[in-house]
């Protein structure tokens, strides 16, 4: 792998061209932080020059993770994405809008709400 990884390296500076390298930083099934793979570290190893960086350089180095929503509604890519920053960006006022115009929404949201009372109590 690191063999693969150098030549990537090698190929892009020496041509006009980048490799990009991205992962899901959200477990949504779990609902927790992720990490990139290890693949992933040892290509910032390999950018960094540094054979002992960590995770938590990595993580530092990349920064505030990025969304397909836009942080700003009016620069979205799609009217998808605005829609969903203008939902996001009013909070609960958004919620509810969504919750009465989508019932089925409304009934999801209750039952994730219960779930999380059950799993507090034990029940």
């Amino acid at each position: 792998m690191y063999g693969v990884l150098t030549r990537l390296a090698t190929w892009s500076a020496a041509a006009p061209a980048t490799v990009t390298f991205s992962y899901s930083c959200r477990d949504t099934r779990e609902f927790r932080e992720t990490y990139g793979s290890w693949l992933m570290l040892q290509a910032f190893r390999l950018q960094l020059g540094d054979p002992a960086a960590s995770y938590q350089q990595m993580k530092a180095a990349l920064g505030e993770p990025k969304s397909t929503v836009s942080l700003d509604r009016a620069a979205a890519s799609s009217s998808g994405g605005w829609w969903l920053r203008s939902v996001v960006g009013i909070g609960d006022k958004g919620a509810a809008v969504l919750s009465a115009t989508y019932p089925a929404i409304a009934r999801g949201r209750l039952a994730e709400e219960e779930k999380g009372v059950q799993g507090v109590h034990g029940i």
